[in-house]
């Protein structure tokens, strides 16, 4: 079985197994599509001064409505924030949801969030211009207000990649703001904080966590690094330990060189942000929005924080080729949170039409490719019977295999 398209959505798996143990179903093999909660997708979208520069592509982009190319586009055509508004729109608009029965209401495939950088004196980082939503076809609409809103009026006064990765990470992990709650124009979105910190979407939530870096171009200021540097060794240790800040991966002359980014996005993969103790971690992408020669060493440090932090790299130059490389790194989430599953209850091959206590749910990965090979393995659980007479899906030891907070 192969989808036949990318980004199709899937259907939730509900352990049907436990419905094969009627005898007339036995020799059937059913396949179930499932990508349990949505994953998690926040944007740090790259504010700084090098909003305004022209792009290596000077292409208009018009936005597009339901898929129809509309007459309308960015007022700054030709210029990065031009580029990355049109793409980020028409994302937005081509993304899929689920097919029906599912409403309007609860078709989400993603939870979507924007980061911008703070634009204040004193503080650095990001804030949350919009907090996660779930990305509907009745949200389409409002998510896309957001992103054609922005103006060169809103631009910041560095690229502080690093400190708005830490800023992510508060997100995420539902702590106290460390600049994220002090931005008064443009306004931050109230709806991503909750009692004095923010509102963790990670939490209670198997979906998978994940930041895009849209980079405009390298840092200008290293003293914010100096901070972030700071911030990474008070950090607790993760799967892989204390963070290492006696060394930097990214050998680079000049810009770039000592830029501690790329170290948060290796801390944020190996990290727990969900709460149950299961590594749950957050993988970063990049892409590097370009000019010309004069991006020197920029695109390498964008390289990095995409390898460090297990993502994906891409660099671009126009809105078409921005536009896909947010398509890919959506299939490639997508693909990632999706499993397909055949369950079967084997018969027992010395006594025809009796069964064994076995369950084998094969798990299926789809290629992010589309090809026809997938990565899957074979998983074998048995019945349990409750205190109430009730058949339940078992582990090994006897004891329920799915987690009743979260299914």
């Amino acid at each position: 079985m192969k989808l036949s398209s990318r980004l199709r959505p899937a259907a939730l798996v509900a352990f049907a197994a436990l419905a094969l143990a009627r005898p007339a179903l036995a020799e059937d093999i059913d396949i179930y599509a499932g990508s349990g909660d949505k994953p998690n997708v926040l944007i740090i979208w790259d504010s700084s001064d090098n909003w305004s520069a022209s792009a290596g592509s000077i292409a208009n982009c018009y936005y597009k409505d339901n898929g129809v190319t509309t007459a309308t586009g960015p007022v700054d055509q030709g210029s990065k924030l031009g580029i990355e508004q049109c793409a980020l729109y028409n994302l937005v608009d081509g993304l899929p949801v689920k097919a029906a029965p599912a409403t309007a209401d609860n078709d989400a495939l993603f939870n979507v969030a924007i980061m911008l950088m703070n634009k204040g004196s004193g503080f650095g980082g990001g804030f949350p211009r919009q907090a996660f939503i779930a990305l509907t076809s009745s949200n389409k609409a409002v998510l896309k207000r957001v992103i054609s809103g922005y103006t060169k009026a809103d631009k910041s006064n560095n690229a502080d990649y690093g400190q708005a990765m830490y800023e992510a990470y508060l997100y995420y992990k539902g702590l106290a703001p460390l600049n994220g709650n002090l931005m008064a124009s443009p306004p931050k979105d109230p709806a991503a904080f909750l009692a004095g910190g923010y509102l963790s979407p990670a939490v209670n939530s198997c979906g998978r966590n994940h930041v895009i870096v849209i980079g405009n171009g390298a840092p200008l200021n290293s003293a914010p690094e100096k901070i972030v540097m700071n911030l990474l060794a008070a950090l607790p240790a993760n799967s892989q330990g204390k963070p290492n800040i006696s060394q930097i991966e990214l050998p680079l002359a000049g810009e770039g060189a000592d830029n501690w980014s790329d170290e948060m996005a290796r801390y944020m993969r190996y990290v727990d942000v969900g709460g149950r103790g299961d590594s749950q971690g957050i993988v970063t992408h990049a892409i590097a929005v370009l000019q010309g020669p004069t991006d020197g060493g920029f695109p390498y440090l964008m390289n990095s924080i995409a390898s460090q932090g297990g993502g994906s790299y891409y660099a671009a130059q126009s809105a078409g080729v921005l536009l896909k490389a947010l398509f890919d790194i959506f299939n490639q989430i997508q693909t990632g949170n999706s499993v397909f599953a055949g369950s079967s209850l084997p018969v027992a091959a010395n006594l025809q039409g009796t069964f064994e206590n076995q369950v084998f749910i094969g798990m299926f990965r789809p290629d992010r490719d589309a090809r026809q090979r997938w990565v899957g393995n074979m998983k074998q659980y048995q019945f349990g019977i409750d205190a109430l007479d009730k058949l339940f899906l078992a582990d090994s030891t006897g004891a329920p295999a799915i987690d009743v907070s979260t299914g």
